[in-house]
């Protein structure tokens, strides 16, 4: 048997009948509660509440569970985190995030991380995922002698700490004014390591060989919600359309960093090979989504598409049972957007043309 932690009892009297029960997690002071009550009265009766400290070091297993059942097929979040305010925010989940992001990022156990000092944690937080330390993280994903944990820990991630993870390794470090060659081959390298440690992520959330249907759609469900977070808060994104255009900015973002992987000669066949990962992964990944851009075929209607403010690409959901109505009706609108024809040529041979046009997964 795994201990968990310390306890603390409390105990109550009260009069009256009914049956309750209650399970849930918190933060508090840098260590992570879970509390678990039950009552049962009829009368004059007793209630009792657990407080459970978790022990740091036991502690990955009991969220790594939590997390697979998070990262099921139609939950959404689970009561045990707490409840949302007004503004849709958990600070509880939103703390084991943090925690999460820093254990991957540092490659650390959550139990490593809850052992760490508040105002290390904090200083981390703040600094930790800017583009200077994500040569560091890339490392850690990379690590092989990680791999086993890592992947246990990404593969059930939820998309609140993926976005972040992806978003730090896909920013670009520039050259500097006065780099010179060995500065210019060690950040070369590194944004290889960056590169290929997005691969690897999308390796462990990908589904595996012979995956079911349903567990192939709860990894494009992860895939597109931590896509949708990293273009920003998920819940301020409110129509699905502009979630879906979220989603295909993100993935351009990853793929444009991928694509233009610096060449180096003795990692050609690694960055070869990392390239061809991606795509794999996308086509899988992606394959609840379609992609359309905008090709003009007259400078005119370039113009005037780029005046009116209009995007250069839509993306469409797939049509799935049980779609709310909103989801249907954006998707009409999209459809019938795409459907549309631009005139070309003059008078005399003037045809009509689709300049919306699908575009595939790949870089």
């Amino acid at each position: 048997m795994m201990r968990l932690g310390s306890l603390a009892v409390q105990a109550a009297v009260s009069y009256g009948v009914g049956l309750s029960a209650q399970f849930s997690i918190t933060f508090h002071r840098g260590a992570l509660y879970v509390i678990a009550a039950a009552k049962l009265v009829c009368g004059p009766g007793a209630s009792g509440k657990v407080t459970i400290a978790l022990d740091a070091l036991n502690v990955d297993r009991f969220i790594q569970c939590l997390l697979a059942m998070l990262n099921e097929s139609g939950f959404k979040r689970i009561e045990a985190f707490g409840e949302v305010d007004e503004q849709g925010r958990n600070e509880d989940f939103e703390e084991l995030n943090r925690r999460l992001t820093l254990a991957v990022a540092l490659g650390l156990t959550l139990g490593e991380v809850l052992l760490l000092p508040a105002k290390a944690l904090s200083f981390i937080h703040k600094d930790g995922l800017q583009e200077d330390y994500a040569p560091l993280i890339a490392k850690n994903i990379l690590d092989k002698t990680k791999a086993n944990r890592n992947q246990s820990w990404v593969t059930n991630l939820p998309p609140e700490t993926l976005c972040h993870l992806l978003d730090c390794l896909s920013n670009q470090n520039e050259a500097g004014w006065f780099e010179n060659k060995a500065e210019e081959r060690v950040r070369q390298s590194q944004e290889v390591d960056k590169a290929l440690a997005i691969v690897q992520i999308l390796e462990w959330i990908s589904p595996g060989r012979g995956a079911s249907e349903a567990d192939i759609e709860k990894k494009r469900r992860q895939f597109e919600k931590t896509l949708i977070r990293m273009g920003g808060n998920y819940e301020s994104a409110r129509l699905p359309m502009e979630q879906w255009r979220r989603f295909s900015q993100s993935w351009m973002r990853l793929a444009e960093f991928i694509r233009t992987i610096p060449s180096i000669r003795e990692r050609e066949v690694e960055i070869k090979r990392g390239k061809s990962f991606f795509i794999s992964y996308s086509k899988v990944l992606c394959g609840n989504m379609k992609r359309y851009h905008y090709v003009a075929e007259e400078r005119t209607d370039a113009i005037a598409h780029f005046v009116d403010g209009e995007y250069d690409y839509l993306t469409i959901r797939v049509a799935k049972d049980g779609d709310k109505p909103q989801v249907i009706e954006d998707r009409k609108r999209l459809e019938q957007t795409i459907k549309e024809t631009e005139d070309k040529g003059y008078l005399w041979n003037k045809t009509t043309y689709t300049p919306w046009k699908e575009q595939s997964w790949t870089l």
